[in-house]
């Protein structure tokens, strides 16, 4: 009986955590703008008054079933809501958004961080690049252009945004594609073999700005976490085709005709990986940490894999390297097989979980951590001077490599735990207690402590 009733309760169990992974964010307002109900918006309408604390809100739907998920200081609390409770919740939003909180009807949550990111991308490329398009003579008047187009590139972003709609998934995209423009536009500045310098710079410029276009376009259809997610993926595709092309052709009669492949690889490895994201990151949630630990893991394979290799491989005979194209090609297998295994385990295990920035974070660093430590002790096993150079990049190829897996294991099992941690974030707030200020001047011996910190 035990065993018949536990066949029919196994299936319940899959279709229902099924149901889960293929969450889809919902609107709280009619007008479908209202993706993250914010602290302003609670402080004013108090829909949600018995979360103490209350951070944020999202609502979620999986077939007809809709799940309310509460970001608080406790933690965070998933509720079920049937359709006649999501309705009367609709109701409050839209009655709230065309009365007292009008003004919240626009959603600006990734403004702030949006403009932020364009100072980088302003001094980094922007201004360089309007330089090597105008090449002026005077180096006056080349300060004068790079400072002057740098701040064009962040004051009309800040014109554009005002009184607009800038979504966290509009901002990272936006920003991501902004970045990897720049490889697009030298990429095809190779393809069509582009001799003049600034024909050169102009069409990096303007793949940039055409892809923070497209990802301003676009991200407003995706949380932060999926954006990631395309641009991570985006990020593997333009590295892993050029690498798997080598297993193929590696036989070029120029330098040039090399670069220009490449550069074709580079361009069709991006739009692939971004689209392979999009299938992964679309109606699906991803808790805010976990694009970090699922790319984490994808790296630490492609790394792990060709120091694996240079291991097994053993010394080369000789006291300089001498690496030879099956030396190339079987590093590169061995590297991309380990990168999608790592991948594909990551999506597994982290399905199902709640992980914060944070946690992202702690495994990245703790993969670091175990990469230097196995590096480190590779060269304490072989002294300067009682081995040759190789027989130490044998060594230290392998013990890196095992402790960057390691490493990563340790922090991934670290986050998992998930019922011995509450809720975090890398968000530090320190707050001084007047009280036990005025205690501690007058050095009078108190439990009241006079600083308090909140990770």
């Amino acid at each position: 009986m035990k065993r018949k009733l536990l066949l029919l309760i196994l299936p319940l169990i899959s279709t229902l955590t099924y149901g889960q992974l293929m969450e889809t964010p919902v609107p709280f307002d009619s007008g479908g703008k209202i993706m993250e109900w914010d602290r302003k918006m609670e402080a004013k309408a108090r829909l949600f008054p018995e979360a103490a604390d209350f951070r944020s809100a999202v609502l979620w739907k999986a077939d007809s079933l809709y799940t309310l998920e509460i970001t608080s200081g406790q933690g965070r609390l998933r509720r079920t809501l049937a359709a006649t409770g999501f309705d009367s919740l609709r109701i409050l939003v839209d009655g709230f958004l065309s009365g007292e909180g009008r003004l919240y009807d626009l959603n600006q949550e990734g403004r702030g961080a949006y403009l932020l990111w364009q100072i980088p991308l302003s001094l980094g490329w922007y201004g360089p690049a309007v330089l090597g398009i105008i090449q002026p003579k005077e180096a006056t008047t080349g300060v004068g252009l790079y400072l002057a187009s740098a701040s064009a590139s962040y004051f009309v972003p800040f014109i554009i945004t005002n009184n607009k709609q800038v979504t966290s998934g509009q901002e990272h995209l936006s920003i991501a594609c902004g970045f990897r423009g720049i490889t697009a536009g030298a990429a095809i500045s190779n393809i069509f073999d582009m001799q003049n310098e600034r024909a050169y710079f102009t069409t990096m410029l303007a793949t940039s700005i055409s892809g923070q276009i497209v990802g301003y376009r676009y991200g407003k259809y995706f949380t932060k976490p999926q954006a990631r997610m395309i641009s991570n993926y985006a990020t593997f595709g333009m590295i892993d085709l050029p690498l798997a092309s080598l297993l193929f052709d590696m036989d070029y009669d120029t330098d040039e005709s090399f670069l220009r492949a490449q550069s074709a690889y580079l361009l069709a490895g991006m739009a692939g990986g971004a689209y392979l994201g999009y299938k992964l990151a679309n109606k699906k949630f991803y808790s805010d940490g976990q694009p970090a630990i699922i790319a984490t893991a994808g790296w630490t394979g492609l790394l792990a894999g060709t120091g694996a290799y240079f291991f097994l491989r053993g010394p080369y005979e000789h006291s300089s390297f001498d690496i030879r194209t099956s030396d190339i090609r079987t590093a590169t297998f061995l590297a991309l097989a380990t990168s999608s295994t790592g991948l594909y385990l990551a999506h597994k295990y982290t399905r199902g979980y709640t992980f914060s920035r944070g946690d992202g974070f702690i495994v990245m660093g703790s993969t670091a951590g175990g990469a230097l430590l196995g590096c480190g002790l590779g060269f304490l096993i072989h002294p300067t001077g009682e081995s040759e150079s190789n027989e130490i990049f044998q060594t230290v190829s392998g013990l890196s490599s095992l402790g960057m897996m390691a490493g990563y294991a340790l922090g991934i099992y670290s986050v998992r735990k998930q019922s011995n941690k509450s809720f975090g974030s890398l968000e530090i707030n320190f707050d001084g207690l007047p009280l036990g200020l005025a205690m501690a001047a007058c050095k009078t011996k108190t439990q009241i402590p006079w600083i308090t910190a909140k990770f």
